[in-house]
């Protein structure tokens, strides 16, 4: 949409570039127009196209992430007032030192950038920087992250783990119960199979582990067996035979069923269930 307001720019490329940044020979297919228009911009974008170009073209794991940092950090200093920039310098901080990130270096980038910007995305950048070192730190973010992109589940999502983690189940299944609907809006707008949207199964089956961690059995029950009649979606392989993947639907549908079941030592159930 973007490449048509106005055509061949070479930001449009750029963007396409970077949603496809894991699909490497895609991405600098793309990035060979980006740069081919890249005269017709400013210093500015001529930054970011130069920082996306020297990612894909630098085939060291370690050399790549460094200079992709660098390239934020310079975007950032020289252009401070672009909250984008301080946002993936935020995330590529956060990407670039797993195992010794400086926490809090990232967090006063992020705080920073809401500051300025209540409402932008990044609060989801600080839901992943604290779920596993200091979950009570992003709290502050649990309300607000959903409402920042509410288009995506995922948004939705990632508070639950927050919130899971800090016990508190029936406000972490409000969030998974959003994320489910996103997931279905997504489905009936676009025709699409349930299994085939990144994270549905992963959603839903948080959503009925936080429906059991709550102790609302029935309504887990009921996920789970819905998980379960859900349309099973096969791989299919080039000499035409085919494999269900691991962490589908029905496979979570399963686990928790049995789990839940056996966790609430509902033996009349199980008895019932045995031949279904």
């Amino acid at each position: 949409q973007v490449l048509k307001l106005p055509p061949e720019h070479p930001m449009a490329y750029w963007g396409i570039a970077m949603a496809n940044a894991k699909n490497r020979a895609r991405s600098q297919s793309i990035m060979k127009k980006a740069v081919a228009g890249r005269s017709k911009v400013g210093n500015r974008e001529q930054m970011w196209i130069d920082s996306m170009n020297a990612y894909q073209n630098e085939t060291d794991s370690k050399k790549r992430k460094a200079a992709r940092l660098k390239s934020y950090q310079n975007i950032s200093d020289k252009y401070p007032e672009d909250l984008e920039a301080q946002a993936f310098l935020a995330l590529a901080m956060y990407n670039n030192v797993r195992g010794k990130k400086n926490y809090d270096e990232v967090e006063k980038r992020i705080a920073k950038i809401l500051a300025k910007n209540p409402k932008h995305p990044c609060h989801h950048y600080r839901i992943h920087l604290w779920d596993y070192k200091d979950p009570k730190r992003a709290v502050v973010s649990v309300g607000q992250c959903g409402q920042a992109a509410p288009g995506i589940a995922h948004m939705w999502h990632m508070p639950g783990h927050i919130l899971s983690r800090l016990k508190r189940y029936n406000d972490a299944t409000w969030q998974q119960e959003a994320s489910a609907r996103v997931d279905h809006a997504h489905m009936m707008r676009d025709r699409v199979m349930p299994d085939r949207i990144h994270n549905f199964a992963h959603n839903n089956e948080w959503l009925t582990r936080n429906l059991s961690q709550a102790g609302k059995v029935n309504r887990a029950l009921d996920m789970a067996k819905n998980m379960i009649e859900l349309p099973r979606l096969p791989n299919a392989k080039e000499d035409g035979s085919w494999t269900f993947p691991g962490k589908s639907s029905h496979y979570y549908g399963r686990k928790h069923l049995y789990d839940t079941l056996a966790n609430y030592e509902l033996w009349s159930e199980i008895i019932d269930l045995k031949d279904t």
